[in-house]
């Protein structure tokens, strides 16, 4: 590419970035197109005079496919920095910076334990932010994240993406609960064989079938009920006939009673989201509501850690 006044050259390439990203994103012309709206032969122009300009390919063609290439790549990641950018900059001139929605996934002890005490003291201080709050992604966390989908993601998994920051936030320690209607929540001696007597309400299994709950492998347990969010198993367990997992600050504030089950791991609790590019953006707000209150509850990590 030829040297040019940064001006000029963006005029000429304003135009063409929305259809570049569109394509890059889905890999796919006829799906970017409907999309945008336009022709497949359009889209295929407008992505060939942009190499033009450039000076270098930026897809790959495969038989009838098209993948990014380095340079794709490379130019889409800051092609979704400048338009996270504009659109920042678009709010504050709007001063509507903490005004919309919230796009937030969470999965794990952390949504019941952290991330809906931080939703409520959201409403209280920003009453015209509302968060979206979602437990199942289309295409993984750092998809959804680059693409925009979510803004922020918690869970008891990390993830490892160059471009996704990951931030350890503490772990919490669970416990084996029933609820005042459990037939063992009265009984004076209760021994792991009559725990596993009765069924447990549990997260849905992992990939491979595993437990995602901290359950040990090597004991079978009966689950009568599988949630992909825990809350329901929270409440089937508070107030029904069925065993649960839960963090123990949680079990000991709803009235449960913990049974002799002893070998469960704590739960890590991550956060994970596209690095804050300015002060004050709506996602490091809330991101700042969840660590205080992860603190307040002493979950947060130790020292050095």
């Amino acid at each position: 590419m030829k040297a040019a006044e940064p001006a000029a050259l963006i005029a000429r390439i304003w135009n063409w970035l929305p259809a570049f990203r569109a394509v890059a994103e889905t890999e796919h012309l006829p799906t970017a197109s409907d999309a945008l709206f336009v022709t497949p032969s359009a889209l295929s122009r407008t992505i060939r005079l942009l190499e033009k300009e450039v000076g270098r390919p930026l897809f790959r063609r495969v038989g009838r496919r098209i993948e990014l290439n380095a340079a794709g790549e490379s130019l889409l990641a800051r092609v979704r920095d400048g338009m996270r950018l504009v659109h920042q900059g678009v709010l504050e001139a709007c001063d509507e910076t903490l005004v919309g929605p919230l796009r937030i996934f969470a999965g794990g002890v952390i949504t019941p334990l952290h991330v809906e005490p931080a939703i409520e003291r959201l409403r209280e201080e920003y009453p015209q932010l509302t968060a979206h709050l979602r437990s199942v992604l289309n295409e993984g966390i750092a998809e959804d994240l680059l693409r925009g989908r979510i803004d922020l993601a918690f869970q008891s998994e990390p993830v490892t993406h160059d471009r996704i920051a990951t931030e350890y936030l503490g772990e919490a320690t669970n416990g084996v609960y029933c609820g005042p209607t459990h037939p063992l929540f009265k009984r004076r001696k209760v021994a792991l064989d009559d725990v596993l007597e009765h069924p447990f309400a549990a997260p849905v299994p992992g990939p491979a079938g595993e437990s995602t709950d901290g359950w040990p492998a090597r004991l079978v347990r009966r689950v009568g009920l599988y949630a992909d969010h825990m809350a329901v198993g929270i409440r089937a367990c508070a107030g029904g006939r069925l065993i649960a997992v839960l963090p123990d600050s949680i079990g000991e504030t709803q009235g449960l009673r913990r049974l002799p089950v002893d070998e469960l791991p704590p739960s890590p609790m991550y956060a994970m989201h596209r690095p804050f590019l300015a002060h004050g953006e709506r996602a490091e707000v809330f991101l700042g509501f969840v660590r205080a209150d992860v603190a307040a509850r002493g979950h947060a990590p130790a020292p050095g850690r």
